[in-house]
Formats: C-alpha cells, sequence, structure tokens
C-alpha cells in the first residue's frame, strides 16, 4: 500500500458526504447544501487522519 492510494479517500468521503447530506436535509439550497457537505467531508478526513495516527503509533509500540 502506498501513500498514493489513500488518496482514493477523498473522492469516495465526497460521494459519501453528498449522499448522507441529500438524505437528511430537508431543503437544499446550494450554499447551504455545499456547506453541510463541506464539513462532513471534513469529518470524515479528519477521522481517517486521526484513526491512522493512532493505528501507526500503535503499531510503532508494538514493535519496538
Amino acid at each position: 500500500m502506498s501513500p498514493q492510494s489513500v488518496l482514493w479517500l477523498l473522492p469516495l468521503a465526497v460521494a459519501l458526504s453528498v449522499v448522507y447530506k441529500t438524505l437528511k436535509l430537508r431543503d437544499i439550497k446550494p450554499g447551504n447544501f455545499i456547506k453541510e457537505v463541506a464539513t462532513v467531508f471534513g469529518s470524515i478526513v479528519l477521522f481517517t487522519v486521526i484513526a491512522a495516527g493512532v493505528l501507526l503509533f500503535l503499531s510503532w509500540l508494538m514493535t519496538e
């Protein structure tokens, strides 16, 4: 697995964000929709980065 393969997370996170907010919002207005999608997208990416960092740290602890 290469670092470039992690970039496949970005289109997947955008797709999940768009679908999730499309199903959850009652009134879809362009400005509000883009803001909500960006918030969910940022949350997904941030959580993934934190989870990867924790897993990297744990694997480093186990191998030392």
